[in-house]
């Protein structure tokens, strides 16, 4: 989103944030390597400013909003440009926005020229705006990743391409995603990511467990990814788009969802499951060589799972 125009939609919650909390200034921001990018501004002519400027650069590295009640009292800010000459910025709030995993990529945020705190109610507003923020930017992540996604949900023939079981798409649904997701990849030059999952032990008899795995894989890549049963006991997960140090996140939060709360269906209280994943990225965006990693990183995982198993269990080895 860097350095698209205006959005009224962007500028009409700006505009309720600036009024609604009797501010001077109100922006949303992107926070890049070496610039913050003002997608929205009320109250600013500037565009954007160095990051070394950017008390949003500081508001990401929180989990919590980022209120400096005056900034010349604040080490951190005292001798910032925007500080010590025009706007001459007193008072700032921001609230971090967050895509999925957890990833900031700028705030929502209020500014004055003189000190001043927020209320209780005041920064709950602040926090109900840059969820609506938070939403709104999601939406347009997920059109412009997987809109191949959509024209499967159109098609007459969807219900072959489903699981009946888990309501993932099938092996023959993935593969025509897949097919859509790399000529997309390749058109806009975007990374995205394959991970492969299997549960252990399970099987036909454990659909029930299955089902509610597959839910809970959908619930966290809403809106960035997609899920398919690729074999009974395995699901993939496309997430577009996708790098390497966001697919590090990917796996953990995956992870955290199947085991961290326990399965109590079927009988079974904990399941055993491992991950291989892989990047498919230019220069060739060559899916099957990224398949054949993700199934070796799998396999590998699953090789040390199984040891370690063995070994928590001396009985196992006979």
């Amino acid at each position: 989103m860097l350095d698209t125009p205006a959005e009224e939609r962007f500028d009409r919650l700006t505009r309720v944030a600036a009024h609604a909390l009797s501010m001077p200034m109100a922006l949303i921001t992107f926070v890049a390597s070496d610039r913050q990018w003002f997608k929205s501004r009320v109250g600013l002519t500037q565009a954007q400013t160095p990051r070394d400027w950017s008390f949003c650069a500081h508001a990401i590295l929180l989990d919590e909003p980022l209120v400096v009640p005056d900034t010349r009292l604040d080490e951190r800010f005292y001798d910032n440009p925007m500080v010590r000459d025009a706007p001459a910025i007193r008072f700032y709030a921001g609230v971090p926005l967050r895509l999925a995993y957890g990833v900031k990529i700028g705030t929502l945020c209020v500014m004055d020229t003189r000190p001043r705190t927020l209320s209780e109610g005041e920064l709950a507003i602040l926090l109900d705006l840059a969820r609506v923020v938070e939403e709104t930017v999601q939406q347009d992540r997920m059109t412009l990743a997987r809109p191949s996604e959509f024209g499967l949900l159109a098609s007459a023939q969807r219900a072959s391409l489903l699981d009946a079981v888990t309501g993932c798409w099938n092996r023959a649904g993935f593969e025509a995603l897949l097919q859509a997701e790399v000529e997309h990849a390749r058109q806009h030059d975007l990374p995205f990511a394959m991970l492969l999952l299997s549960v252990e032990p399970t099987g036909i008899q454990d659909e029930l467990v299955m089902a509610e795995v597959a839910s809970r894989l959908r619930r966290v890549v809403q809106g960035v990814g997609t899920v398919a049963r690729f074999a009974p006991e395995c699901f993939v997960l496309l997430v577009s788009p996708c790098d390497r140090p966001m697919l590090g996140r990917v796996q953990r939060r995956v992870r955290t969802a199947v085991q961290d709360r326990h399965l109590a269906i079927a009988g079974r209280e904990h399941l055993n499951v491992s991950t291989g994943a892989a990047v498919v990225s230019r220069p060739g965006f060559d899916v099957a060589l990224a398949l054949v990693d993700a199934d070796r990183r799998l396999r590998q995982a699953r090789q040390r799972a199984a040891s370690s198993r063995a070994s928590e269990d001396p009985a196992r080895e006979g």
